[in-house]
């Protein structure tokens, strides 16, 4: 490996810096990044350090991302494996028949968003539609429904994706 040529860009954190590349199947990763004191800012060129850089291949590369995402899809939508509230990233890997590590990287990938994320997404779609149902049931029942452990994580999450409570949803559009 051989230094990068002169860029000037300041720096202002003492040590790890996290920096990523990503290029062609290929991520770069800059471990440490030590410049001394954590108030002094210097250029690149005149650092005085060492780093190390990692490369590994994406670990998705050997296996079919469009087959394991249909699979995944058919869980999700048909099957609807998200309710099941003990559901972990190791579990859904095993019933894809892939790694986990695998798994999460096709999902960050292709959805842009960690496994958990990507799971209560559709635990809040489901939960909209029961609440804006004509049927009868209080919103614990909802959400222990749709694979939430707890009514607070139930409702931290509803309104970090609609900026309502579960209460002010169903209020607001079960009228409509």
């Amino acid at each position: 490996f051989t230094s990068p040529p002169a860029t000037r860009c300041s720096i202002r954190r003492a040590a790890g810096l996290p920096v990523f590349f990503f290029s062609l199947g290929y991520r770069f990763e800059f471990l440490e990044f030590e410049t001394g004191s954590s108030n002094e800012i210097r250029t690149i060129t005149e650092m005085e350090t060492s780093f190390t850089l990692k490369i590994r291949r994406s670990r998705i590369e050997n296996i079919d991302s469009n087959k394991i995402l249909k699979n995944l899809n058919k869980l999700m939508l048909e099957e609807k494996l998200f309710c099941d509230e003990d559901l972990k990233l190791e579990r859904l890997a095993m019933i894809l028949n892939i790694r986990t590590d695998q798994l999460s990287e096709l999902i960050n990938q292709t959805y842009s968003v960690n496994f958990n994320t990507y799971i209560n997404d559709f635990r809040i779609e489901e939960a909209k539609t029961y609440l804006i149902s004509k049927e009868k049931r209080d919103i614990l029942s909802i959400a222990f429904a749709c694979g939430f452990n707890s009514k607070s994580s139930f409702n931290s999450e509803f309104k970090k994706r609609t900026n309502l409570t579960p209460k002010q949803f169903k209020e607001l559009y079960s009228h409509s």
